[in-house]
């Protein structure tokens, strides 16, 4: 028998397969130097497998009964500290403590509504090497996304900036109560220690990448000129010294071709 109502409001979707918890947990490699931080830690199915593998886990849950459940469920692991607080919300640095961090390994069952907020808050988050995501199956391939396809976009090249990016594999809706109407994916991060590409000024990069995939079904010349506000005819000839054609889409383009426009135009404002 259920204990917990699921809130709607935070996209409470528990995980009730054992076999999946484990393919989960051992898709995120652990060794028992590791730290976890665990997003999201509902009923405990990852919890108690994390924490006899590992050093310590630190699992944020923002539900204040389930965080009673789990200080039960789980006190026979002294290596498990429950955060009840909202990820977004929490300064999880007050809680790793000093030293080297490269050990923080990353776990979670992502709610659908707050996926890419928590990632990008992750990403500007010091201290971890790798995550394991469970999450919409829709998002996860749009983060794996390669150039040339409708799930390839902005997201897709946020996170193969800053990671090593990797599926590894699918999960039935039928896996969790109350059921969802979608399927979901586990996929890996492995932070790299350098961005994959050396861009000269990032904050425009991610302007023209942003730009770009506002308006995807625009010709490219038109996208980035509309958002940066720059001459459509100089924009065209610009992308024509690039060898790129200022006709193609927004998801025709490597991130390696987005640099170079970035670059470029960069290079153009600064004279």
């Amino acid at each position: 028998m259920e204990r917990f109502r699921p809130r709607k409001r935070w996209g409470q979707n528990f995980l009730v397969d054992h076999n999946i918890a484990r393919k989960i947990v051992s898709s995120a490699e652990l060794s028992p130097k590791d730290i976890v931080l665990e997003i999201g830690a509902g009923k405990g199915i990852l919890t108690g497998k994390i924490a006899s593998q590992v050093k310590r886990v630190i699992a944020v849950e923002i539900d204040k009964k389930l965080c009673s459940f789990l200080r039960e469920e789980l006190k026979n692991y002294k290596n498990v500290e429950i955060i009840e607080r909202d990820f977004l919300k929490l300064d999880i640095s007050r809680f790793l403590g000093s030293g080297s961090r490269s050990s923080v390994k990353v776990i979670a069952n992502l709610p659908y509504y707050i996926t890419s907020p928590i990632i990008i808050k992750l990403l500007n988050m010091k201290g971890w090497s790798e995550a394991t995501f469970m999450l919409q199956k829709e998002v996860g391939e749009r983060i794996t996304a390669s150039p040339g396809g409708k799930d390839y976009g902005s997201l897709s090249i946020l996170l193969q900036y800053h990671c090593y990016v990797e599926k590894r594999f699918n999960v039935s809706r039928n896996v969790f109560r109350p059921r969802p109407d979608v399927d979901s994916v586990v996929i890996k991060l492995k932070l790299l220690k350098r961005p994959r590409i050396k861009v000269k000024n990032k904050k425009l990069f991610f302007e023209i990448v942003h730009g770009a995939f506002s308006q995807r079904r625009k010709k490219l010349s038109n996208s980035i000129s509309n958002v940066l506000k720059i001459d459509k005819h100089l924009l065209e000839e610009l992308l024509e010294r690039l060898n790129i054609s200022p006709a193609r889409r927004a998801e025709t383009l490597s991130i390696e071709e987005f640099a170079t426009i970035s670059d470029s135009l960069g290079s153009i404002n600064a004279t």
